[in-house]
């Protein structure tokens, strides 16, 4: 779930990265899905480990790359994106407190 979420802000890629081109990322990355076994399919780590990898001279994210575009995504923008499962996190964590 969290390479779906990860996928939801194209200018958090850009801020970690500084890529030049905003990358193509699905219109609703939650509801991808593909091959576990098939590095070409729509999995989500699988689309997350390829836009990174275009964004950033065919280099895999490292531990620290999840986390930087975790920081630079956008709430607002995960939300309408992720309008399933994400939106439903936010709300009931909202709701606790």
């Amino acid at each position: 779930m969290i390479e779906s979420w990860l996928l939801a802000d194209a200018n958090a890629f850009i801020k970690h990265y500084g890529c030049r081109n905003k990358p193509q990322l699905p219109p609703r990355p939650e509801i991808i899905w593909g091959n576990v076994d098939d590095k070409s399919s729509n999995y989500p780590k699988h689309v997350f480990v390829n836009v990174c990898k275009r964004c950033n001279n065919n280099q895999e994210p490292t531990r620290d790359g999840y986390a930087d575009i975790a920081a630079h995504t956008d709430l607002k923008v995960l939300y309408t994106r992720c309008g399933i499962s994400f939106k439903r996190f936010y709300d009931d964590i909202n709701n606790l407190f």
